[in-house]
């Protein structure tokens, strides 16, 4: 009553139970004459031993899993689709990722020159116009490396360069690069709270450009006149954090559950000016993980959020 294509398997199975006293557990097509159709089973025995240590008989059972076995197959038919699905994206953005920067490089390159008088000076309203096209491609460029980043973790194709850094040397890279967006709605900024001695190990860059996605975030989602902070921690034994605090518009409990799942976007109007792709989160918390840390979320609706990114101590 055993399928052809199981019967091998499950006779080698039961005869290196018998050799060895070992469990005895198989899945296999059992034929069912009521319905006409094979039909999976799982078999399980166990050796009943006597006072010597022999095996003298075996007690099992035998259960029908045919549903459950139905369900497994489509779920893992589904997942082998995504699978097929997430190759194929990769691969064709492989392919095309080194083409896609350049038609939005060249319209910037030709509106600079534009700007700079080149050939010859524009009117005033010439170059406002010129400066919005400039503005335009920034953002462009922006999400199109952005999805072309996402694709490469994906595909498992970031390479890191782990080595020590002291806290103090992320810190002075990311104040002046976030100072424009605080400065535009007044946002405070506090990082007496950071041991700058303190030494991390990872990929500088990468953190460095972990936190530039935080902090934006922060600014962004905080009101003018808002504070960010930002303090360094110890969790735990070989474990410490950069840790963002804000008093944005804070998000809610559903709003956190989906906040490092791509392309999710929240609906607010300080968010609507400067919409992108909804990758900043996920990319950041895989490019953490990546580097043996990683990057959670807390937050209260108005009252605001925080974001702790955890990475490897140094030794020592």
């Amino acid at each position: 009553f055993i399928h052809p294509d199981d019967l091998k398997r499950v006779a080698a199975r039961w005869s290196h139970s018998i050799e060895t006293g070992e469990p005895y557990e198989i899945e296999f097509r059992v034929f069912s004459v009521a319905d006409g159709e094979y039909r999976w089973h799982l078999v399980r025995a166990n050796p009943m031993l006597d006072a010597d240590g022999r095996v003298v008989q075996w007690f099992g059972c035998n259960a029908e899993i045919e549903e459950h076995k139905r369900l497994e197959m489509a779920r893992d038919a589904a997942l082998e689709q995504v699978n097929r699905a997430n190759k194929s994206k990769a691969d064709f953005l492989a392919i095309i990722s080194p083409d896609l920067p350049t038609a939005p490089n060249a319209i910037g390159g030709y509106a600079q020159l534009m700007i700079d008088g080149i050939p010859t000076p524009p009117s005033e309203g010439q170059l406002n116009y010129l400066r919005r096209i400039a503005k335009s491609q920034h953002h462009l460029l922006g999400l199109i490396e952005a999805v072309l980043l996402h694709a490469k973790v994906e595909a498992g194709k970031v390479t890191y360069q782990i080595a020590d850094f002291w806290a103090r040397e992320v810190l002075d890279l990311i104040e002046p690069l976030t100072t424009p967006q605080r400065a535009a709605k007044r946002l405070g900024y506090d990082c007496s709270g950071c041991d700058g001695k303190l030494v991390f190990r990872g990929d500088r860059e990468k953190v460095v450009q972990i936190l530039l996605n935080v902090l934006s975030n922060a600014a962004k989602f905080t009101p003018a006149d808002g504070h960010i902070s930002v303090a360094t921690e110890v969790l735990s034994p070989g474990v410490g954090a950069f840790v963002v605090k804000d008093t944005g518009i804070g998000m809610s409990a559903d709003e956190l559950q989906v906040v490092f799942e791509p392309y999710v976007q929240f609906d607010s109007a300080l968010a609507r000016e400067s919409k992108g792709t909804g990758l900043g989160m996920p990319i950041s918390r895989e490019l953490a993980r990546g580097m043996g840390g990683d990057l959670t979320a807390t937050s209260e609706r108005g009252v605001g959020s925080v974001f702790t990114l955890s990475l490897p101590l140094a030794d020592g």
